[in-house]
């Protein structure tokens, strides 16, 4: 696996969590997971089992900062 396609992973990643676009949370997580699908389906054959790992937290800390940001605007409405 060449270390660039690494990069680009990691880079669309970021992209997608990025709080500033006009994304729900529904789509955010839906837009990660076409990503990591579309990855996965193209270095199956490779051994990525600790990449995975690794890009899993790279995609899960943006995501729970989402997630807790929009459950304070959910309780600050009420």
């Amino acid at each position: 696996m060449k270390k660039q396609s690494w990069v680009n992973l990691k880079r669309k990643l970021k992209w997608i969590t990025k709080k500033t676009l006009p994304y729900s949370f529904e789509e955010r997580l839906q837009k990660l997971n076409e990503v990591w699908m579309g990855w996965v389906n193209n270095y199956r054959l490779a051994s990525i089992q600790g990449q995975a790992q690794t890009t899993r937290r790279v995609a899960e800390e943006p995501t729970q900062i989402l997630y807790l940001a929009r459950l304070e605007e959910t309780r600050a409405k009420t």
